[in-house]
């Protein structure tokens, strides 16, 4: 059974602290635009013989569900903050039900490996996400956003045009940190504005 060092769980537990405070930080004025109203039903505590069959259908569900590319966004700047806030509470969800099948006795060593390699796997996409997006930025673009799907990529860059230069050394940026193919990259502008 692969065992993930306790330090590492919480390192990376702090890289996603830091993370998260950073975006709060640098939004400015982000809580003006949050909607407290709606609130999300705790999950409720299945039984311990539907234990295993219900963690299995939730990750099933969480993953299926959570398609970016379904997800409705305002324009301009706010595109950004709000896709990272949801992309950070679908994580969360993910890392959640995960750490469940990992930590539940009454699940069996294979799912449980499936899990460990699924949490480890997430962990690598939301780094590989953080180092493109911050590849970009450093371009001098204000900001950017990575969704891998399927061995593709999306990339929503903050500008209002981008000449084909521009594009092709976004799409460089993508290849070297994701081995995706250019033709499987897409680099698309959003107004910040």
């Amino acid at each position: 059974m692969l065992k993930i060092p306790r330090s590492v769980v919480m390192f990376s537990l702090v890289v996603l602290v830091v993370a998260a405070g950073y975006l709060v930080v640098t939004a400015g004025g982000l809580w003006e635009h949050l909607d407290f109203t709606a609130q999300t039903p705790d999950p409720v505590t299945p039984g311990l013989d539907d234990v295993k069959e219900e963690d299995e259908e939730a990750e099933e569900t969480l993953f299926e569900e959570n398609d970016p590319a379904e997800w409705q966004f305002s324009s301009g700047e706010e595109f950004f903050i709000e896709y990272r806030l949801e992309r950070e509470r679908v994580r969360s969800r993910e890392l959640d039900v995960l750490n469940q099948m990992i930590d539940n006795p009454n699940i069996s060593d294979e799912a449980k490996r499936e899990a460990e390699q699924k949490l480890l796997d997430l962990h690598g996409l939301m780094e590989t996400e953080m180092l493109v997006e911050n590849a970009v930025k450093a371009q001098g673009y204000d900001n950017a956003v990575l969704i891998l799907q399927n061995d593709a990529a999306f990339l929503i860059v903050s500008a209002g045009e981008l000449s084909t230069p521009e594009v092709s050394l976004i799409i460089h940026i993508v290849m070297n940190s994701t081995d995706i193919a250019p033709d499987k990259i897409n680099v698309t502008a959003q107004s910040g504005k």
